[in-house]
């Protein structure tokens, strides 16, 4: 995974709230929210019935991931070794077969280099890091936060490496569906001498992707479903996105986009773009993302406008842009959020930045949560992580940033929520 231009470290965690242009043209998806009649008109005459047997319980799955699972195996090479790897410093190489991976890992071990494992991928991040607040929420306040029940669905093996992914991720406290059968995708992160990572990614098999009934299942039986941008890059992409955007719909959850990076976006603008028309509840991008998707220059969009121009699309639109902060344009405004500091006022990594972002907005708004302090919340999260060499929430940060969050009882996740909160 390639590092995050998402919310770094600068300044205070104060927002400040200013309205942005008029947007005439903004609409949220299309599914009436909070309509519990007409979602079950629409189940009926679709004839898709949510599944009865979770293993959170009746309440169902509360964020539902869908994305590549990926475990990262970091290593500390020479650049000789990077060279014999054929790996551009700082760049990124794919890896075309699962034997191509193995004799990299040997030339790893005949160099002596020190590897070591962690559950890796954009999405995988986001999760963890909600599942990690939602931890600390139990053990803080067990009697008075509702506990939210996290799961991510998608391309993670049956391999000895998928076991270790779904098992690193129920460590934080993220079910995983690990039913994909064929190979766990991989992330050789290359730290050199210097510090620069450079990056060889394998993942997995590229047979198309697709929505199974187990799969169709837990959509119906979920509240907020998260599609990752990086699913983009696999055969088949479009076609089942849109299966499970519509699905989501008759069902009656919230659907949220990441954009994977700027790159993804540039390849797959067209269909972003098309499966955006179909109502999108929210979308999370960096600056260089949203320029991308929005096909504009820096020198004459800001992050601002972008926020703006995101926020008519959909429902609530996320623009990380480092360390000038963040903007979410919602409900025709635009809430500027400064970033915040990170604890120490050191910058380990950048790495996961966004990432973290986006779980702490998320976990924020579940519990009830404006978007303004939502987006203050995930500059904190943000700013926890790269504050550390890996790029996922640990205990204690998460348990240091839930005991300054105003827990709010009983807040079933629902990011329609933030509709009837127009004020930070």
């Amino acid at each position: 995974m390639l590092p995050s231009t998402g919310p770094l470290v600068r300044g205070s965690v104060s927002g400040r709230l200013s309205s942005a242009r008029p947007v005439p043209s903004f609409r949220p998806c299309d599914i009436p929210l909070n309509n519990a009649v007409f979602v079950e008109e629409r189940r009926a005459t679709q004839r898709l019935e949510p599944h009865s047997d979770f293993s959170y319980g009746s309440s169902g799955i509360d964020v539902l991931g869908l994305g590549q699972a990926m475990v990262d195996i970091n290593a500390t090479v020479s650049e000789d070794v990077l060279e014999a790897l054929e790996v551009p410093q700082g760049g990124r190489r794919v890896l075309g077969s699962i034997d191509e991976r193995s004799l990299v890992l040997a030339t790893l071990g005949d160099e002596d280099c020190p590897t070591e494992l962690s559950a890796g991928g954009s999405l995988a991040n986001s999760l963890y890091a909600i599942g990690q607040l939602n931890k600390a929420a139990e053990s803080i306040c067990s009697t008075s936060s509702r506990s939210l029940a996290v799961s991510m669905g998608g391309s993670c093996g049956d391999d000895h490496l998928g076991q270790f992914f779904a098992s690193q991720m129920q460590g934080g406290g993220v079910s995983v569906d690990n039913e994909d059968g064929g190979p766990t995708g991989t992330v050789l992160v290359l730290t050199d001498n210097s510090g620069e990572r450079s990056f060889l990614s394998y993942f997995g098999d590229s047979k198309d992707l697709a929505v199974p009934p187990s799969l169709k299942q837990s959509i119906c039986q979920s509240k907020l479903v998260v599609i990752e941008g990086y699913l983009w890059e696999m055969p088949g992409a479009l076609k089942a996105i849109k299966e499970v955007i519509q699905i989501a719909h008759v069902a009656g959850a919230q659907v949220a986009l990441t954009c994977g990076d700027a790159g993804v976006v540039m390849r797959h603008r067209s269909e972003i773009n098309e499966v955006m028309s179909l109502g999108v509840d929210m979308l999370f991008c960096n600056k260089n993302e949203a320029l991308e998707l929005l096909e504009e220059e820096e020198a004459t969009c800001s992050g601002r406008d972008a926020a703006a121009q995101l926020g008519s699309l959909v429902g609530i639109a996320v623009v990380t842009d480092g360390p000038a902060g963040s903007c979410v344009g919602f409900m025709g405004r635009v809430y500027e959020i400064d970033p915040a500091d990170a604890p120490g006022g050191v910058v380990v990594s950048t790495n996961g930045a966004g990432d973290a972002f986006c779980g702490g907005f998320l976990f924020a708004l579940s519990h009830g949560h404006a978007v303004a302090v939502a987006a203050k919340f995930g500059s904190k999260v943000a700013a926890s992580v790269v504050a550390r060499p890996v790029a996922q929430l640990c205990d204690e940060d998460a348990l240091e940033l839930v005991s300054h969050l105003d827990l709010k009882p009983s807040t079933p996740f629902s990011p329609a929520g933030a509709f009837a909160c127009l004020l930070p």
